[in-house]
């Protein structure tokens, strides 16, 4: 893999791997702080998660081993510290070719580069933690320090001298990076599915995509716990052993089997999975009321109960269960678009409807003031919101209210 490439590479499978660690967390912090799960929103915080490992990346990475005469090889390494040394010999350039020659001078290149390397750190840093125009500044300055005093100390001093040159004009086009991102900033506001329509607290509408997210935050919940508990098992019991040894059987009920029964007490005990109370869901009767153990045992057997015993099969001894197990989960997804209610399969099966956890409760969380978002800050939204309101407040007096405001349009 050529050494350009190399980088970006890492960056993005560490970038994978933090994602689907912290998904589970993010999509509850959405849920509770602004009410839903903007996709927009979580566009761009895997944008900038991507971008941040591709910066570290892009410092480090090749990592050179350390050997006899290390020191030597790099004695060409010294600070460049004269401002704008690099473009010394650009005015040449510009006079003997114009342009074009300036675009394909290898100087110019490398501090446009660096200019454009910087621009997505003041976008982001305005953007997402809302800071000023000079806060931005002075943290994309900071940034470009801590990068060029890193390759200056040699990684902190984990190098016996440096490998990586420090140079002013690095500073410099970085910094300039910064401004242009903060100024460009706003445009990151163009990016669809940002802004809440109404309070943390007030219930949303069951949709299919809601469903299904619970559903991949299920299957995500599974993943981990099971390969924990591998882990845990293969750490007590190894990893020999024959099939009359149990030790198959351990390890496969280990990694689907015990998953399995945590999502099944989860839907006995708090009539939700897992998944379902990270986007604030609970399993209903179609009264309303309490949901009977019983059903909400029948919608786990229907579901999670026979994906857990279908993939645990495929581990021990019938390879072509895990295909029966991903068919049965497409299945289910497939039954949520096509039921009218957003049942499903196991709802159909059960009796029980999924309904917002939010539906019926009374005081302040309803009325909250929602989280403005940075669309909202220009001033639309904030004189939009007080109409919104005081429209809601007028058509609940009156009795009325739109159907989107009724509670029994929050069920699956």
């Amino acid at each position: 893999m050529s050494i350009r490439v190399l980088p970006g590479f890492v960056a993005l499978t560490l970038a994978i791997v933090v994602a689907a660690l912290a998904f589970l967390p993010y999509v509850a912090r959405q849920y509770r702080r602004r009410g839903q799960l903007g996709l927009g929103h979580a566009l761009i915080a895997f944008a900038f998660l991507c971008y941040i490992l591709g910066l570290l990346a892009y410092v480090l990475i090749p990592i050179p081993p350390v050997g006899p005469g290390f020191c030597e090889a790099y004695s060409w390494v010294r600070p460049q510290l004269t401002p704008l040394a690099s473009l010394s010999g650009l005015p040449a350039t510009f006079g003997s070719g114009g342009v074009r020659s300036l675009l394909v001078d290898s100087a110019f290149q490398q501090f446009a580069m660096n200019i454009a390397l910087f621009v997505p750190m003041g976008m982001f840093v305005r953007h997402m933690f809302r800071r000023g125009f000079l806060a931005t500044i002075a943290i994309g300055a900071a940034a470009t320090l801590f990068i060029e005093f890193t390759q200056l100390t040699g990684i902190w001093f984990l190098y016996p001298c440096p490998y990586r040159l420090f140079d002013v004009d690095d500073l410099a086009a970085n910094g300039l990076g910064a401004v242009v991102g903060a100024v460009l900033a706003p445009l990151l506001r163009l990016v669809p599915g940002q802004r809440t329509g109404a309070a943390p607290g007030v219930p949303r509408p069951v949709t299919a995509s809601r469903r299904l997210l619970g559903m991949a935050c299920d299957l995500l919940v599974m993943w981990l716990s099971g390969n924990v508990a591998l882990l845990i098992v293969t750490a007590a019991v190894g990893t020999g052993g024959a099939a009359e040894d149990g030790l198959p059987w351990i390890h496969a009920v280990a990694q689907w089997g015990l998953p399995a029964a945590l999502i099944g007490t989860s839907l006995v005990v708090r009539r939700a999975t897992p998944g379902q109370q990270i986007v604030l869901l609970r399993l209903t009767s179609v009264d309303g009321g309490r949901a009977a153990a019983l059903r909400a045992v029948v919608w786990w057997i229907s579901g999670f109960g026979a994906f857990g015993v279908l993939q645990t099969a495929a581990l021990i001894w019938w390879a072509p269960a895990v295909w029966a197990a991903v068919a049965l989960a497409g299945l289910h997804a497939v039954s949520l678009l096509l039921t009218a209610d957003r049942r499903g399969i196991s709802g159909m099966l059960s009796g029980l409807h999924a309904v917002d956890v939010r539906v019926g409760r009374d005081g302040p969380a309803g009325s909250a003031t929602p989280e403005t978002d940075e669309d909202d800050q220009t001033g639309e939204g904030a004189a939009a919101e007080p109409q919104r309101q005081s429209g809601t407040t007028a058509s609940s007096r009156r009795g009325g209210g739109s159907e989107h405001d009724r509670p029994q349009n929050t069920r699956a």
